[in-house]
């Protein structure tokens, strides 16, 4: 593997310079509110007045990439793995399939390839901190008999203390563009993506890691079935078939759906097209019901799981935001939120955004408010890029401005917050030959120039789901909140596996904070989270990895 340094000052250098005064920023945007945890140990506080008037953030360089960033996940070792495939190029088709592993803070990247071409393919992060990846590209429809993306049925397990992928057993059939999810057992759903002959892949199958295997689901109560390369005459199209009486297959549903597993179990399907559905993975069932309040498609929007509380009434609620009602028409600043209503769900506007936007990204901040950035306000061009980032309250459902970043991200971006409470932005194809964009920028909202709490060790664990999260301290008599965030994996502009949990305070000494642990694995799924200390002042910690359960 070869190692690449970036040109760019390291995010561990900028901080540092910043901390002695050697740097002056230029600060852009004005904010009326910044949102605190939402729970009832805290309330909405004005974060400007902890950090002596400053602006709501900041944005900066990183580290340049090798590789335009398709796909990324954050890995418990803080590090970023990215993947590019075949890098939107039919002429690289047949490889090298590129990947990089970058660490953010030491400003250094390894690059290596995979096998076969992961790109638009899913990913998301596994209960072991390994990174499932399932489908790619086949072949481009450049190349293919029928003009279609074809999806190919490779999968593959990268792991991160190795740094190494290793390939599982195939799935049945191709999938380009579909979506995972990581269940309350550990185990994966994925569902959709394009066939082997460029047709909506119609199973849901079940990802196994500790057999590194996929089964099927059916619902027992649909008679729903799927053909194999139905939408196409090809030779060797339309078998086999599955499904039938009482064992259906999938509804009709959007490549890359967002889907986003509930406090109550089920698997909540808001878009990108509707009517929306739910699933429930422990009988296989679907349900649809209900459409989105816009009465229109959510085309590359994206939506978020808003922050949990820790409690057993908890139901959830999804934020579903921008998008277009084709991938040609003018982008939406609308935002409606989504809460189950028994086994359905229901929608109510909130307050839209200040841009409209569609291929935009959304990333949980620990504070528990929602950060957008990028876009644009209609097709892939950077003439119609949205430089300015917002901000959405979960509590008072508002958004306020940000400060506009320097360089636009379009389609095939990606962000991710990492462990120091900064966003990590990168990727944007730009056209059908690579390079793509290359730069990375990163977003430190004010609480990164407060003065912030520590976590002094590793948090402990007792007693697993139900149990309580010990955290030591020397801050502990200032903590008011602390908040759980799943590490995550984003493609397309969506992450299935962002969630944030509010851990309640059950006691505090000198030396550390005792909070409830996470009640069950609805609330949270087995994996890897970063764990913050937040102050009265909402300002949040550089986080620790934790394993839930243990």
């Amino acid at each position: 593997m070869e190692d690449n340094f970036s040109k760019e000052i390291s995010r561990r250098d900028f901080l540092k310079l910043l901390g002695s005064g050697a740097l002056i920023l230029g600060f852009g945007g004005i904010v009326s509110k910044f949102a605190g945890p939402a729970g009832p140990l805290s309330a909405n506080t004005n974060l400007l007045q902890s950090v002596s008037g400053q602006s709501p953030g900041s944005w900066s360089l990183g580290p340049s990439v090798t590789t335009t960033p398709i796909h990324a996940a954050l890995l418990p070792n803080g590090k970023v793995l990215y993947l590019t495939g075949s890098d939107y190029a039919p002429a690289q088709q047949t490889g090298p399939y590129r990947v990089g592993v970058l660490d953010p803070v030491a400003g250094t990247e390894t690059t290596t390839t995979v096998a076969d071409d992961v790109f638009c393919g899913g990913n998301c992060v596994l209960p072991s901190g390994n990174v499932l990846l399932t489908g790619g590209t086949l072949s481009y429809p450049q190349n293919s008999p029928n003009g279609r993306w074809w999806g190919r049925n490779s999968a593959y397990e990268y792991n991160f203390n190795s740094n190494s992928f290793v390939k599982v057993t195939s799935m049945l059939h191709g999938r380009w563009y579909p979506t995972q999810v990581v269940l309350s057992d550990g185990t994966v759903g994925v569902v959709s993506g394009f066939d082997e002959f460029g047709c909506i892949n119609g199973l849901l199958e079940i990802y196994n890691s500790n057999t590194q295997s996929f089964s099927l689901q059916f619902d027992p109560s649909s008679n729903r079935m799927y053909c194999v390369g139905a939408c196409t005459t090809l030779p060797g199209s339309g078998s086999p078939c599955y499904g039938g009486t009482k064992m259906g297959t999938v509804p009709s549903i959007s490549y890359y759906p967002r889907m986003h597993l509930m406090p109550n179990g089920l698997v909540a399907c808001v878009g990108m097209n509707g009517p929306l559905k739910t699933w429930n993975p422990s009988t296989g069932a679907w349900v649809l019901g209900g459409q989105f309040a816009i009465n229109q498609n959510r085309t590359y929007g994206s939506s978020v799981l808003l922050p949990l509380q820790n409690t057993t009434t908890e139901t959830g609620r999804v934020l579903s935001i921008g998008g277009a009602s084709t991938i040609t028409s003018p982008a939406t600043n609308t935002c409606e939120i989504v809460t189950p209503n028994g086994k359905s769900l229901q929608t109510q506007l909130t307050a839209p955004m200040q841009f409209p936007r569609l291929y935009l990204n959304a990333t949980l901040l620990p504070t528990g408010s929602v950060f957008v950035n990028g876009g644009t306000s209609q097709n892939d061009l950077v003439s119609n890029s949205v430089y300015a980032a917002e901000m959405f309250d979960p509590i008072s459902q508002t958004w306020t401005t940000m400060p506009s970043a320097t360089v636009g991200r379009r389609y095939h971006s990606v962000a991710l917050l990492l462990p120091d409470g900064t966003v990590w932005t990168a990727g944007t194809t730009i056209g059908l030959a690579p390079p793509g964009e290359l730069r990375t920028e990163i977003f430190s909202p004010a609480y990164v120039f407060a003065t912030r709490p520590t976590i002094s060790g590793n948090p402990s664990i007792n007693g697993g789901y139900g149990g309580s999260i010990t955290i030591p301290t020397t801050d502990a008599s200032n903590i008011t909140s602390v908040s759980l965030v799943r590490i995550s994996a984003v493609t397309h502009h969506y992450s299935s596996d962002q969630r944030l949990v509010w851990l309640q305070i059950q006691s505090s000494n000198s030396n550390s904070v005792t909070v409830a642990a996470p009640i069950n694995s609805y609330i949270a799924p087995p994996g890897y989270y970063m764990i913050f200390i937040l102050d009265g002042n909402s300002v949040p910690s550089v986080a620790k990895f934790i394993r839930i359960p243990s």
